[in-house]
Parts: C-alpha cells; sequence; structure tokens
C-alpha cells in the first residue's frame, strides 16, 4: 500500500546532502512504497558508478523514511501533550463561559481565544475578539493565534423568524470553521452538536445510543441544522486523521442562570398540556456536567459523537407533581395550531414555532454509552435533580 505525505517547502535533496552521511551505508530499504521488502538487502551493482548512484539514492530515501518518522512522532506529541493554545467559538454563551471555567481548573496554563458576537459578563477567555462565525475574519484571528485546539460551540439555539439566516450561522459557520481547521490542522476539534438530531418521533427507542442513525425534523431548523453539521464534521474527520474530531449530543441544558426559549414552557403556565394526551419521557443535564463531560472527551483523546445526558427521565406528568400543577391533555393539532398563530402574532413568553411540538409529544431520550462505559464518567446530577432545580430557581417546586 502507499503511503501518501505532504511536506510543504521540504528540500530533500539539502536534506540528503546534510544526513547522506548518517544514512550512508544504509543498505536496507523499509519504506513501503520502495519496492524492497522490510529488511531485504538491495544487490550491489557491478559498475562503480552505478554503486555509488545506489548509495545516494538510499542516503535520500533514508533521509525521506526519518521525515516521515519525525512528522509523525511530532503529531503523536502534539496529541500526548495538554492543549495550550485553546480557540473556542461562542465562547460568552452560557455553554462557553462554563467551558472557559473547567479549562482553567484542568489546564490553568492554557491560553484561550474566545469568539462572539458579544462580549462575555463572566469567565472571560485570556483574549477575546467580537466576531461572528460567517464572518471571514474569523480566519483572520484563528491564523494569527494558532491553536492546537478548537471548539466550536457558536450555534443559533433559540428559534430565529429568520430561517434562513439561522441557517447561515449554524451551518455555513460551520462549514466556514472546518475549513479554517484544515488549514491550521490543530491537535483537536471538538464541536457541541445536539441531541435533537436524532429527530423526535413515535417509533424512537428509548433510550437511544450513539450507534442510533440520525433523523431530522426537517420542519424544524435547529434540529435539521445540527444533523448537517455532523455530516460536514464526519467528512472531515475521514479526511483529515491527523486531527482528533469529537463531538457532543446534549440533551436540554439547565444551570444557574441559563434560560432558554424552552423554559417557560415548564415553569410560567399554570396547567401543564399533554400534546396528544401523550406523556413522554424528557432528559435535563446540568451545565456542569456539560462542561466536565467535554473535558474528560478532550483528555482522552476520544473521538466521534458522545450523547451527554444522565441515564434517567422524567415525564410531564412528574413535572406536574413536583410543581403543584394539573396535566391536562390537548389534541395535538390544537397545541400546533395556537402556537402556530402566537408565533405568528410575535406574542411575548412562548417564543418558538409550533414544530417544537414533536419534541414535547415524541422521545428524543439517549443514553451516555461512551461516555459512562468508554471514559467512566459520573454524572454530578440526575434528571430529575436538574428540572427540581430549573422549578426551585422559577418558584414553581412544591414536592
Amino acid at each position: 500500500m502507499k503511503h501518501r505525505f505532504s511536506f510543504q517547502n521540504t528540500d530533500f535533496a539539502s536534506l540528503w546532502q546534510q544526513e547522506g552521511a548518517v544514512a550512508a551505508g544504509n543498505l536496507f530499504v523499509f519504506s513501503s512504497d520502495s519496492g524492497l521488502g522490510a529488511g531485504k538487502q538491495r544487490q550491489p551493482r557491478d559498475a562503480p558508478e552505478n554503486t555509488a548512484f545506489a548509495a545516494g539514492e538510499l542516503r535520500y530515501a533514508a533521509t525521506k523514511r526519518r521525515l516521515v518518522r519525525k512528522h509523525f512522532a511530532d503529531l503523536r506529541k502534539l496529541r500526548q501533550m495538554d492543549p495550550r493554545r485553546i480557540l473556542i467559538t461562542g465562547s460568552s454563551g452560557f455553554y462557553g463561559r462554563a467551558l472557559v471555567g473547567a479549562i482553567r481548573r484542568t489546564w490553568p496554563e492554557a491560553e484561550i481565544l474566545g469568539l462572539d458576537v458579544i462580549a462575555p459578563r463572566t469567565d472571560a477567555p485570556n483574549q477575546f475578539e467580537i466576531c461572528d462565525v460567517t464572518n471571514p475574519q474569523l480566519r483572520e484571528w484563528a491564523v494569527r493565534f494558532q491553536p492546537d485546539t478548537i471548539l466550536h460551540l457558536a450555534f443559533v439555539v433559540n428559534p430565529m423568524r429568520d430561517e434562513e439566516r439561522m441557517h447561515q450561522i449554524n451551518v455555513e459557520g460551520s462549514r466556514q470553521l472546518l475549513a479554517v481547521a484544515a488549514e491550521l490542522k490543530p491537535a483537536r476539534l471538538f464541536v457541541s452538536s445536539s441531541a435533537t438530531a436524532y429527530g423526535a418521533w413515535p417509533d424512537n427507542p428509548v433510550p437511544m445510543t450513539e450507534d442510533q442513525p440520525l433523523r431530522a425534523r426537517p420542519d424544524y431548523r435547529y434540529s435539521s441544522d445540527k444533523v448537517q453539521v455532523e455530516e460536514l464534521l464526519a467528512d472531515y474527520a475521514q479526511s483529515h486523521p491527523e486531527t482528533i474530531v469529537s463531538w457532543t449530543r446534549p440533551c436540554i441544558i439547565y444551570g444557574p442562570g441559563v434560560s432558554n426559549f424552552m423554559t417557560p414552557l415548564f415553569t410560567v403556565p399554570p396547567v401543564l398540556t399533554l400534546p396528544g394526551g401523550d406523556n413522554p419521557p424528557m432528559q435535563f443535564v446540568h451545565l456542569e456536567d456539560v462542561a466536565d463531560a467535554t473535558i474528560a472527551i478532550l483528555k482522552s483523546e476520544s473521538k466521534g459523537p458522545f450523547n451527554v445526558a444522565p441515564p434517567d427521565w422524567v415525564t410531564i406528568k412528574d413535572l406536574a407533581k413536583m410543581s403543584g400543577r394539573m396535566a391536562v391533555p390537548v389534541p395535538f393539532i390544537v397545541c400546533r395550531a395556537l402556537t402556530a398563530c402566537w408565533w405568528a402574532l410575535r406574542l411575548p413568553i412562548f417564543l418558538f414555532p409550533a414544530p417544537l411540538w414533536n419534541f414535547i409529544r415524541f422521545p428524543w431520550v439517549v443514553a451516555p454509552n461512551r461516555l459512562t462505559n468508554e471514559l467512566g464518567y459520573k454524572f454530578k446530577y440526575t434528571s430529575d435533580q436538574v428540572i427540581r432545580l430549573l422549578l426551585k430557581d422559577a418558584g414553581k417546586l412544591r414536592t
């Protein structure tokens, strides 16, 4: 099998002249593309000039082999080293700030460059720049910083009415980041995906492992974009084996100060809705666990997807009981119709489009098999504890 190596700006002829003395007398060729088997001695030729040519050829091949070995040895050393220069997109969000704090506890000497559209309120990185992931300036900052680790968290979570713009940020922004990574060749590339990439479907197994095929809900932009980003990631990982590429699929995240478009759904209504009469299982993961799991993945140098969710789950009826409220069945068509009107009228509080109801009615529960079995990670909080914390912070916890 022929091996392909790329050594930009490498003058093998000059290196041969510099190191030829070391390679002289090396009559054994181990290169798989040389046509000679490992340890097979090259036969000397009768003519002195041919013998000299053969010796020079072998010295040249030996020099190239040494550089190849050094190249991959350097890559292995880079992977084994702790991250020293970390670039984080979306560093000002709740996930980004929690991760900055976790990095400082784990690798206090690491230099962090944060990129986001707003400045961080807490846990500021060492360097910060206002930068949209769709802005070509992203490459400029990355090239200047020269990261050995890239953490891509920039993603629009809350639904936007301009879905084309949302798609541009989520997918095309990720595409641009991957192009920058392909140029810089960092040792590690990590991306935050979502368990919504599995899609919310009535026939989903409960729970789903990382081997479950992704089935996006095409009518829900966030889920659909996550699937497209994962497809880009899979292609990148295959074409760039020198980089450790990993990503997470967290469930609903909650922690101190976290607020998103789904929070009011569980805290505001005096009566909770059972869409279509169903009482589906739901999962909640604490922000601290999300950050710690990310660190565990980076430290293990593991590749591929990781579900990030506690192994337990709760239901809407459980939430109703915890908060002292009723859970009432409502026809699914009514849920969608009312929400569509609410969204179209731009009314406050419930800021999501009608397709989100699929993720409230149908299961998308995941099993953290790789985290727990491969990395030995233990969650600090259960889903039950996280939802109780959410209800307590909202003043709704009763039992």
